[in-house]
Formats: structure tokens, C-alpha cells, sequence
């Protein structure tokens, strides 16, 4: 294969993704502006439907500031197949959370809607046919409660309950106390609530995660947060398990420092190939973002060191044949730019890194689906220069091969060493499952607009995949 970098000048422009495959791996590339004006792309969520294709979701922030929901499909070589914006009923702004594939080519997408930046968020639940048209819409109606987040899990035999994870604050006199952790299940043929609880002490808890253990039980995840001082917080892991009959079977908080400007925020509970679990998580500070990632047993108690890996911003985690794959932002203290997916091996050492030179803007937003022996990598991007926009970029890699993919100048990196603290439990959390009978779904109108989408150019390493810095002509 020839590799080539394009000049501006060649001024050549193709419609479509780029795509080479390798082997049994498809490899491709491509990028879109979603609409003229807009200031920020945000993606929430990447997964893989059962043919194959890849959908992604995201909001678009407009030069009015206000946020909307859009989800693109893409055929498994990168062929968009639609692009759609969801906007509000009501004209709300709409903050996306979480996308789920189920087993007959639908997905759920789950999204909170607001009217005032201080008022109550609500909670929505969409799922849409394989052309992205809505099959029905549900609002998650709680009276006097805030939905902070949310999370959608599918089930682990097609047609089985959805899990809702999250977090939901109660109102009292008019004031939003500190949140509890969601944990609910829908019906995927219509939206309805099956079972709903929350889970929580009086600090803040947010469920994260939920997985199931070799013997049934369920085990789930929380981000914890207690208040120690004016400007710090103590912030924790909480792991629980509770039995098939739906009874605690025990609970253990590992904690973080608790020091001003610090916040450790769970992203994700993934099985271990030697059995237990792997934490990963966001760590947040005045510097560098860390991700941090916490080997636990099957009986949840904690190995005597964390790993902690200094991404310049933290973005996602995924699981693949044995390791933990990372993605982020490269090391911006050392002027570097771009993206890097990172491997650690199961005993959490470091096994690789690489870095594709995407356009990133502040603090970018993105995703990680894999399937097949590739990992889809969805990034919110900018670019700045002649003409300033927004767009989503997405390019397919080959984890077979540390991650290579199409993008030129992505090689190996040495940009982040990782470290490790050691974690320390705390005692006396006592987290409470509590019925949350008043939790209902009420079936809602749902839209769905077509998106006419520009591709955004980008510099590609393939055979005959040239692109130029702009955007393809509009469709006529």
C-alpha cells in the first residue's frame, strides 16, 4: 500500500468514507458537518448492530447555544446510511446520555431534556428502527425528581429488560437534594417500566455500571461523592452485589484523595479474563485528566494498586480478547495533538500506545464500539483556519495490530507513562435498594429530521483516499 499525504492544492474531494480493508478487517475513515453555524459536536455514544453497521449519537450546540440531538448510521465499510436530528417536542434543550444496539437492528437512545439550566432534567427513552426512525418514545416521569444521568444496558438474551442506570434527585420545597443511583428496567417492545429502585445513602451516589456474576448474582457499579470541606470532595468507587432474589449481598466503597480540585467519576465495570472485575474511571484535577483503572476480585475486594494513566482529557474504556483498550486526548502539556488509544495488558501494564492526528477541540467528547477485531473511534472535532467548524469524525482500526487505521501521521506514541496509587477502602458505607413504585413511562411523539450532512476532508494514509481541507459540495 502507498502512503500518501495530501496537499492542499490537489483540491480533490470524495463524497464518501475512505475505506481499505485488511485482511478480514475493513478499515475506514469518515468525517461530517452536520449542519452550517454550528458551534460544538458533542458525541455521547457509539455501538455495532448485529449486521455490522455502526451508529453513533451526539448534539450539536448552535450559534443560539442551544443543544440537540442527531445519530448517524454507517453501513459495517463506513457507507452512511442516515443522519437524522431528534429534535425536542417542547423546543428544549437536549442532553445526550447513552446508545444501546438490540438484537434486531433497533436501537434505544437515551437522552435528558431541560427548559431552564436550574429546573428539573427529564428523562427520555427513543428506540428507532434500523433507518433511524422512531418505533416509540417514553418519558421516565418521577413527580419532584431530577434525572442528573443515565445510562441504558442491554440485556443478555434478545427481547429481555433494558436496564436504566443513572442518577435521580428529589425534590423537597422546591430544592434538589443529593442524588441517589437509579436502577430501573424497561420493556424494549414499548418503553414500560418493569422495575424500578434506588440505591443510595445521604451523600451522592450514581449508578454507573451493571454487570452479572458467574453465579447470577448481579454486581453494579456507583460513583460516590461526599462533601469534606468548601472546595473538596471525597469521591469514591462503590461496588454492590445483590442476589438473584433482588436482597444486598454486600457492598465495599474504595476511595479517592480527597483534596481540593479532585474528582474521580466511575466510567465503567469490565469483566476480567481471570475473573472479577476491572474498574475504569476519570480523574479529574487542576492539570492533566487521569484515567484510572481498579483491578477488584469476585468477591469485589480491591488489588493493593491502582493504575493510573495521565491523559491530557480521559474519553472512553472498552474490553477486547484479554485487554483494556483507552482513549483520549494526547498529552497537550507537551504540545502534542490529537487522539491515542492506549492497551494494557490483564495484568493492567502497558502493551501500546498510538496516536492519530484528529482535530480535537477543548476537552473533546467521543466513543468507543468494538466488533470484529476493530474498534469504531467517534470523536466530537473542530477545525480552525480558513473556515472555522464543527464536525464528527469516525475511523475504524485494527486492534490485531496495536490499532492501526487510516489516518496520516498516526504511529506509535510515547506520550504517557503510567503510575500507580494505592487504594484505600472506606468503611461504613451502607448503601439502601429501595422500590421506586411512583416511576412510570409515558409514551411521547417522537421526530426524526433528515440531516443533509457535508463530508469534512482529512488527511488519510490509503490507497487512492485523498481528501482536501473543506467540505464536498451540498447535495442538489
Amino acid at each position: 500500500m502507498k502512503h500518501l499525504i495530501l496537499a492542499g492544492s490537489l483540491g480533490l474531494v470524495l463524497s464518501g468514507p475512505s475505506t481499505v480493508h485488511a485482511g478480514k478487517a475493513a478499515l475506514f475513515h469518515d468525517s461530517i458537518a452536520l449542519a452550517p453555524g454550528d458551534l460544538e459536536v458533542r458525541v455521547a455514544g457509539a455501538a455495532v448492530r448485529g449486521d455490522g453497521s455502526w451508529v453513533t449519537l451526539g448534539a450539536r450546540l448552535d450559534e443560539t447555544l442551544h443543544e440537540a440531538l442527531y445519530l448517524v448510521a454507517r453501513d459495517r465499510d463506513g457507507a452512511r446510511l442516515a443522519a437524522r436530528a431528534l429534535p425536542s417536542n417542547a423546543g428544549h434543550a437536549q442532553v445526550p446520555q447513552s446508545l444501546v444496539a438490540l438484537g434486531d437492528g433497533d436501537v434505544l437512545a437515551a437522552s435528558l431534556e431541560y427548559d431552564d439550566s436550574a429546573g428539573p432534567r427529564r428523562l427520555f427513552v427513543t428506540r428507532l428502527d434500523a433507518d433511524l426512525l422512531p418505533v416509540w418514545s417514553v418519558r421516565l416521569n418521577l413527580p419532584q425528581a431530577s434525572f442528573e444521568s443515565v445510562r441504558l444496558k442491554t440485556p443478555a438474551s434478545p427481547g429481555s429488560a433494558v436496564r436504566v442506570l443513572g442518577e435521580v434527585q428529589r425534590s423537597v420545597d422546591g430544592v434538589f437534594g443529593t442524588g441517589d443511583g437509579l436502577l430501573a428496567t424497561i420493556d424494549p417492545a414499548d418503553g414500560s417500566v418493569l422495575s424500578a429502585y434506588t440505591l443510595g445513602t445521604a451523600d451522592q451516589e450514581r449508578v454507573v455500571d451493571w454487570q452479572t456474576g458467574d453465579d447470577g448474582h448481579d454486581v453494579l457499579l456507583l460513583e460516590t461523592a461526599r462533601r469534606t470541606g468548601p472546595v473538596s470532595v471525597e469521591s469514591g468507587d462503590g461496588l454492590v452485589s445483590i442476589s438473584k432474589g433482588g436482597t444486598l449481598r454486600g457492598a465495599r466503597l474504595i476511595g479517592h484523595p480527597g483534596s481540593a480540585g479532585i474528582r474521580a467519576r466511575a466510567l465503567a465495570l469490565l469483566p476480567h479474563p481471570d475473573g472479577g472485575w476491572v474498574i475504569t474511571g476519570r480523574r479529574t484535577a487542576f492539570g492533566p485528566n487521569f484515567f484510572y483503572l481498579q483491578r477488584v476480585g469476585a468477591d469485589l475486594a480491591p488489588a493493593p494498586a491502582r493504575v493510573l494513566v495521565p491523559f491530557f482529557n480521559a474519553i472512553d474504556s472498552a474490553v477486547h480478547d484479554g485487554s483494556v483498550w483507552l482513549y483520549g486526548e494526547a498529552n497537550g502539556e507537551a504540545q502534542h495533538t490529537g487522539t491515542v488509544l492506549m492497551r494494557l495488558d490483564a495484568d493492567l501494564a502497558l502493551r501500546g500506545q498510538r496516536r492519530y492526528l484528529t482535530d480535537n477541540g477543548s476537552f473533546p467528547s467521543g466513543a468507543i464500539a468494538v466488533a470484529g477485531g476493530r474498534a469504531l473511534l467517534a470523536l466530537g472535532a473542530s477545525r480552525s483556519g480558513e473556515k472555522v467548524f464543527v464536525f464528527e469524525t469516525v475511523h475504524t482500526v485494527d486492534l490485531a495490530t496495536a490499532g492501526a487505521g487510516l489516518v496520516c501521521g498516526e504511529d506509535h506514541y510515547a506520550g504517557f507513562t503510567p503510575t500507580t496509587d494505592t487504594p484505600v477502602e472506606l468503611a461504613g458505607w451502607a448503601p439502601e435498594l429501595r422500590p421506586l413504585p411512583d416511576l412510570v413511562a409515558n409514551p411521547m411523539p417522537a421526530l426524526a429530521e433528515p440531516l443533509a450532512v457535508a463530508a469534512v476532508g482529512l488527511c488519510l494514509a490509503a490507497e487512492d483516499a485523498l481528501f482536501r481541507d473543506g467540505f464536498e459540495p451540498p447535495p442538489r
